[in-house]
């Protein structure tokens, strides 16, 4: 047996018999090297895995949502500042804004998520039906992929042949490596992701109000005193997700900070910009 198929086995059996994190210390050194230890890891279920391997879940959700409800309240807020409308109607506006928004993204982030679940599991139902009705064509498909990747011939025909003597992980890996699906995706709760997506937008959106509610219950009716305060609360809300999603992503907190920063200060320029164009104009 040719040595890159050896260590295939190895790595299966170590899976099953040993610890998983060795599997992912094995993958990470680079043993195969290159897109052939893609191929093998990805043939391995694995039982436990660390927290951030399931930590960004939801970060996705989070991070959209959160973009979007701090952004887009600063600029209804924005749309009608320096007009003689008061604290209060500016406010109204704002959480009319934050209520209808965390709504539509909450519902947009369940139904695009369970659209990508209900595609996963046709996918799937239809790889199985492949396997048990011409597995022969779905093994010389894989054989083709593990011998792109750089493996003999001979090496990618054994390493198919274990795969496929376990039904589930041959569908699995032909997910990931024939249609570039992870079969883990068909455990995501839509639910959960369009409430996360809801509670980001009202955490994050409600941010650029809090100075409006304080002046409102205050009676204080200084416009540009709110709006600057509203501003910088913005600012403090992305800066929040920058972090936030450095953390759970393990990327550089500077960059990831100052990217979340300039992308909500460009959407909230370009609507901001909109706003100050047509102020004064009668509609």
């Amino acid at each position: 047996m040719p040595f890159d198929a050896l260590v295939f086995v190895l790595l299966k059996r170590d899976a099953h018999s040993h610890s998983d994190l060795a599997v992912l210390e094995l993958c990470d050194r680079n043993v195969l090297g290159g897109a052939r230890v893609f191929g093998v890891c990805c043939a391995v279920r694995l039982s436990h895995c660390p927290r951030q391997c399931y930590s960004t879940e939801y970060v996705k959700s989070i991070v959209y949502g959160g973009l979007d409800g701090v952004v887009s309240i600063l600029v209804s807020v924005a749309s009608v500042y320096g007009s003689p409308v008061g604290i209060k109607f500016i406010l109204a506006l704002g959480a009319a804004k934050l209520a209808a928004g965390a709504f539509s993204m909450g519902i947009g982030d369940f139904l695009s998520t369970k659209a990508e679940v209900d595609f996963i599991v046709r996918e799937r139902l239809r790889e199985e039906w492949e396997v048990d009705n011409y597995i022969e064509g779905e093994r010389a498909e894989m054989i083709e992929i593990y011998v792109n990747y750089g493996l003999s011939k001979q090496a990618a025909t054994e390493v198919v042949e274990i795969i496929s003597k376990n039904k589930q992980t041959f569908v699995n890996t032909m997910m990931v490596e024939e249609l570039g699906l992870n079969p883990e995706d068909i455990d995501q709760s839509p639910l959960k992701h369009g409430l996360v997506n809801f509670g980001s937008f009202l955490l994050f959106g409600i941010l650029p109000l809090l100075v409006y509610i304080a002046f409102a219950i205050d009676g204080n009716e200084d416009d540009n005193l709110a709006f600057a305060i509203s501003a910088g609360m913005t600012g403090f809300g992305l800066l929040s997700l920058g972090v936030g999603k450095a953390f759970f992503t393990g990327t550089p907190y500077i960059s990831s900070t100052l990217m979340t920063l300039l992308c909500g200060c460009a959407s909230g320029a370009v609507g901001f910009g909109i706003a100050y164009a047509f102020r004064g104009e009668s509609v």
